[in-house]
């Protein structure tokens, strides 16, 4: 029968399936090993790493206790793969094939986000909503390096933690 008609030759089936098998299946491929030697230990950490990143999210979200849940999952998560497979390669942290690449990935990337927003997204969502201004102290910020490092605080979100007279020469309204 012609292949086009669903029927393939049994050769080419055959070629197919052990393709298939050996490198689609990533568990059984010899550069990933495997999680643990004892399945159940395994599965019984990943419980307790689920329960304990629930319990950060909980408290980040309901109660407040934890000061930002995603710097505290993420330095988890990496100690998590670092324990488990021993290497930082496991996760992606490895010397790179090329740093010129990477490099000029990143500065091609910068360019591109800076030019699409402001020659397509800001003339797009002005049709929409009103134009993006200035916060309302911007202004002071030029040559005052106090202020500036404030915002800069106040950006990162330590703000929400810290009573406004923690950080005195901060306004209220000026990172608003």
């Amino acid at each position: 029968m012609h292949p086009a008609a669903g029927v393939t030759a049994p050769r080419l089936q055959l070629r197919i399936k052990h393709n298939m098998k050996s490198e689609s299946c990533l568990l059984f491929l010899p550069t990933v090993p495997f999680p643990s030697g004892n399945p159940l230990a395994s599965r019984a950490l990943s419980a307790i790493e689920f329960c304990f990143g629930a319990f950060i999210v909980i408290g980040y979200n309901v109660f407040h206790i934890v000061p930002n849940e995603v710097i505290v999952l993420c330095v988890l998560g990496l100690i998590s793969i670092r324990l488990r497979d021993g290497r930082g390669s496991a996760m992606g942290l490895k010397q790179p094939a090329s740093w010129r690449r990477i490099l000029l990935i990143a500065l091609i990337a910068a360019i591109l986000r800076i030019l699409l927003a402001q020659f397509l997204i800001e003339p797009l969502t002005s049709l929409f909503w009103p134009s993006p201004t200035a916060p309302a102290l911007a202004n002071e910020i030029t040559g005052n390096h106090q202020h500036r490092i404030g915002c800069f605080i106040a950006g990162l979100g330590v703000c929400r933690f810290w009573r406004r007279d923690c950080i005195p020469w901060l306004s209220p309204d000026a990172c608003s």
